[in-house]
């Protein structure tokens, strides 16, 4: 329960156990805290694989939007390009900088493939 992110006293309410003891385990079971680690761990990777599998069908929805779209399709095309920032990748960081009496802030956006060592 822990691993799909439910909180402690939540799993205290479903288990019948005491949230102390949940958090005591947590805090000093270092067993538990692996397991849990190893849990969270697989539901990510789970989860990762599943929009993968998806994302042909997002990119279809944002090829159909931009082709024969109206404004009606609005909430269509935001949920395709959630899921195809979350596969891909997307910027989580505002960049903030080179106002006035600052230098300006320059970047280059790379593929993390071309970080390879050579």
């Amino acid at each position: 329960m822990l691993a799909e992110g439910k909180r402690t006293d939540q799993v205290a309410r479903e288990t019948g156990k005491s949230q102390r003891t949940i958090q005591r385990w947590l805090a000093e079971d270092d067993l538990f805290g692996e397991t849990l680690d190893g849990l969270q761990e697989e539901t990510v990777k789970a989860s990762l694989r599943h929009l993968k599998a998806i994302a042909y069908g997002a990119a279809q929805a944002v090829e159909a939007f931009m082709l024969f779209g109206t404004s009606d399709d609005t909430v269509r095309i935001r949920a395709a390009e959630d899921i195809l920032d979350r596969v891909h990748g997307k910027a989580t960081i505002r960049i903030a900088g080179g106002g006035e009496g600052e230098a300006p802030i320059h970047f280059e956006l790379v593929h993390p493939g071309a970080l390879k060592k050579k």
